[in-house]
């Protein structure tokens, strides 16, 4: 078996657009890879199934991908019901208090619908699991510090994974049930470049909202 980490081809100024086109199986960073990432750092790096378009006017960017995260085989999904995609907008400006503003929208369409333990991913069925998530970034240099603070809320519906959990939040199919969560962190840090070996000190903070009773 042979499997390809990144495999793609690139089209710039796609049909006199003035965006790049970039199809294909692809890594995916954006900012510090808190979102989006290739995770080098643990045993497989993460690249995506994707279309993804970026543009690029002074000093800000932009980009857009449609990512296929799961493709369900057609003789047991024949109406595509438990396939997953992640479709996500995203900014970057420079030129903000001395660093770079990012903000971002992801949209996870994860419908659930005939989905078992069976096919490829038994992770929810019987209800929807699409998820929102929207939030900004903002870098940079102040001082002679570095900074960076981010925050990110995440929304939608999770009643085919309480459906898939079976508990006792779960009555009937009609019942609704949402997810929402948030996280933010900051981070400062000071590099002292008039001694020897330049040592830096970061502090930084993360704060996750988890799961409330």
């Amino acid at each position: 078996d042979v499997g390809l980490h990144q495999a793609y081809f690139t089209l710039k100024n796609f049909a006199n657009t003035s965006l790049d086109m970039k199809v294909g199986r692809q890594e995916i960073i954006l900012d510090a890879h808190r979102i989006f990432g290739n995770t080098l750092w643990t045993m497989g790096a993460h690249s995506h199934d994707a279309i993804r378009l970026d543009h690029k006017h002074d000093n800000v960017s932009f980009s857009y991908a449609f990512i296929t995260e799961a493709e369900e085989n057609p003789a047991t999904d024949p109406g595509d019901d438990s396939d997953r995609t992640t479709q996500y907008l995203y900014a970057n400006i420079a030129g903000v208090l001395g660093g770079k503003l990012s903000t971002m929208y992801v949209y996870n369409s994860d419908g659930c619908g005939a989905r078992s333990a069976t096919l490829a991913d038994g992770t929810c069925q019987g209800g929807a699991n699409d998820t929102h998530t929207v939030g900004f970034r903002q870098a940079g240099q102040l001082f002679g510090l570095d900074y960076r603070g981010e925050y990110y809320y995440q929304f939608g519906d999770a009643m085919g994974l309480v459906a898939t959990e079976n508990t006792t939040l779960y009555t009937t199919p009609q019942t609704e049930i949402n997810r929402q969560a948030y996280m933010f962190g900051v981070r400062v840090g000071k590099q002292f470049k008039n001694v020897s070996m330049k040592p830096k000190l970061t502090l930084w903070y993360d704060y996750l909202s988890g799961t409330s009773d």
